[in-house]
């Protein structure tokens, strides 16, 4: 049994359940910092450095000073994304052998003596529901588990946008790895809440959490975290330019921010503290999804796929689903089989309860295409699949 903190770190990793409609996988804060183009950016704006395809901007970032530059950190800098589809840059760097499939860990103490494995994941950007809007420029995400005197968890807490849910561990739902039960992570479709199990969930969310556990199952890798060897996680600003038009909706979560410093959520310092603001949540057994939603779901709808030229055609029918109310259809496409984040576009159902969505190729040969209707109160479909 692990009983070093890196070790334990590597024990536990968690276990990420991806949506089948999801383009944003937990990956190194890189794929932000080196994507050709971004940049890091001031609070009044002023460009300060620019990635290129030879020099990422983590190595300047630290909490006192930027490598090189004059200007000192503020929380206010960012790092601002560019470009006009973040799925496709999002997937270029996922493609990157030493950012994809990566998860911030360190081990946090409480004033009690009990450690806590705490679990961070970057994605590249939100877009809660794949819906088109409360969308922004980076997220993160976290769970924590508290290790009992044994050096094994006894307590899970998952954080779910501005909360999180405070369970025992026995009620985590794991998957066994060489020995040790190692928790999954059901990653919540566009917004990436951590939730507990699959299916819909409305408890702590103001429009309802999906994940159908339709998508790849992956084990990340763990980025173990220090002051030494990762300065840029003490950087104060934030992992992404998207700023509120009021800072008071922002702060209500109202309109939408970019996330700021790991070290300023109020995990990072103080994991019993946020732990005990956690609610705890109403959970059925282990192995069966959650079925709350504030109204019936629409019917699924229908759809069949012509590929040609690179690109997918698909031809979906929401007849039933729009006459039940539904107002939008949401369409994805990944590679027959394989366990990378999926390319997904949203047809809205305005005049027409059916029409023709068309996505790039990721590759050649067949593609696993899923879609969903979902109605204005965010109630969705089972999804459907097909080839």
């Amino acid at each position: 049994m692990p009983t070093d903190d890196a070790d334990l770190l590597n024990a536990y990793r968690p276990v990420m359940q991806y949506d089948s409609h999801e383009p944003y996988f937990a990956d190194h804060p890189a794929a932000i910092a080196d994507r050709p183009g971004n940049g890091l950016l001031t609070g009044s704006g002023v460009l300060l450095a620019t990635a290129d395809s030879g020099q990422g901007l983590l190595p300047l970032l630290g909490p006192e000073a930027y490598a090189g530059l004059v200007a000192k950190p503020t929380n206010t800098d960012c790092l601002k994304e560019v470009g006009g589809d973040p799925q496709l840059q999002a997937a270029e760097m996922h493609g990157e052998p030493d950012i994809a499939n990566k998860v911030n860990g360190i081990v946090a103490r409480d004033g009690h003596g009990t450690r806590w494995l705490q679990y961070w994941f970057f994605m590249y950007y939100d877009d809660p529901g794949m819906l088109g809007f409360g969308t922004h420029e980076g997220d993160l995400e976290m769970i924590q588990l508290a290790l009992g005197d044994d050096d094994t968890p006894v307590t899970a807490v998952y954080a779910h946008h501005r909360s999180g849910f405070r369970v025992a561990f026995d009620e985590v739902e794991t998957e066994m790895i060489g020995g040790i039960a190692a928790p999954v992570v059901f990653s919540a479709r566009g917004s990436h809440a951590s939730m507990l199990r699959s299916g819909s969930q409305t408890e702590g969310s103001p429009v309802p959490d999906h994940n159908d556990a339709k998508g790849p199952r992956v084990r990340p890798d763990v980025i173990a975290l220090s002051e030494t060897a990762t300065p840029w996680v003490w950087w104060p600003g934030s992992w992404g330019g998207t700023k509120a038009g009021s800072s008071i909706l922002g702060a209500l979560g109202v309109e939408a921010n970019s996330p700021f410093a790991f070290t300023r959520h109020p995990a990072w310092s103080a994991p019993l503290d946020f732990a005990q603001s956690c609610s705890t949540p109403s959970l059925p057994p282990l192995g069966q999804p959650m079925a709350g939603a504030p109204s019936p779901p629409p019917p699924s709808p229908q759809a069949s796929v012509t590929a040609a030229d690179g690109q997918l055609a698909v031809a979906v029918d929401a007849s039933d689903a729009a006459a039940q109310g539904a107002t939008q259809v949401v369409v994805s496409a990944r590679p027959a089989g394989s366990s990378e984040p999926a390319v997904s576009r949203t047809l809205t159902l305005a005049h027409n309860a059916a029409g023709t969505v068309t996505l790039p190729m990721a590759a050649a040969g067949a593609h696993d295409v899923n879609v969903v209707a979902v109605a204005p109160d965010g109630s969705s479909s089972d999804t459907a699949s097909t080839r």
